[in-house]
């Protein structure tokens, strides 16, 4: 898809629900799916159609012709499962997930801000990877938010940064960790990248620990922990 992005397209219909539907001039409308797609979160191919998960939109585009068909903004509902399960394919513990999401619903913005440096570091311990100025960003751009000396429009083109890194990147476990930490720089903007981050990190322990549920359960029960002591944090 992304690959392909400069064949993205749409017709005049199109251009009035989009636009109409995220609130944007008819004339950007085009421009703006394109960025999405480029920082999107997840993309997954269903029939004819490839559907764009990006912070809260989802984007329909025809796979055969690269039409934009629609995009809007998708409907969570508070402690929902299927509303937070953006990362597909992942081998996972439904019921360790669960606990995670209702932990997160008790935690304000900053407190979950909090736990997703508490899960990078975590995660940057896990795979040994070393600190580099991109990755120190992620965690500047969270603590200035935190203190109110940041706004989330910052923390965004952080995350994109981290984005842009991990479609540059080779290496699989490296892709996943800039992953990781892409949805941690955009935590700022919307809570929910956490979840999102807690998700990629899921996918890393697949990738590093193949078939092993008793990883998983490791993993699920360390970001529980995590996220229960977020508030603690100073």
């Amino acid at each position: 898809m992304v690959v392909n992005i400069d064949k993205i397209h749409t017709t005049e219909l199109s251009l009035k629900r989009v636009g109409k539907n995220l609130g944007l001039d008819e004339a950007s409308v085009i421009a703006w799916c394109k960025q999405k797609i480029e920082n999107a979160d997840s993309i997954l191919r269903k029939g004819k159609n490839y559907y764009v998960y990006v912070d809260d939109v989802i984007i329909t585009i025809n796979a055969h012709n690269y039409t934009i068909i629609t995009a809007r903004r998708e409907k969570i509902k508070k402690g929902c499962l299927d509303g937070v399960n953006i990362i597909r394919k992942i081998d996972d513990i439904p019921e360790l997930k669960k606990e995670l999401i209702s932990v997160f619903d008790e935690k304000s913005h900053k407190d979950v801000s909090r736990y997703a440096l508490l899960l990078a570091e975590h995660v940057l311990n896990m795979t040994q990877t070393p600190y580099d100025s991109a990755i120190q960003e992620c965690f500047d751009i969270n603590r200035k938010w935190q203190e109110g000396k940041a706004k989330f429009q910052e923390a965004r083109n952080v995350a994109f940064k981290m984005h842009r890194l991990a479609r540059e990147e080779k290496d699989s476990i490296k892709v996943k960790v800039f992953r990781v930490l892409g949805q941690v720089a955009a935590t700022p903007h919307v809570k929910r990248h956490a979840l999102i981050a807690s998700d990629y990190a899921i996918k890393l322990t697949n990738l590093l620990y193949p078939k092993d549920l008793e990883a998983v359960k490791r993993e699920r029960e360390t970001q529980i922990a995590l996220m229960r002591i977020c508030n603690e944090q100073k």
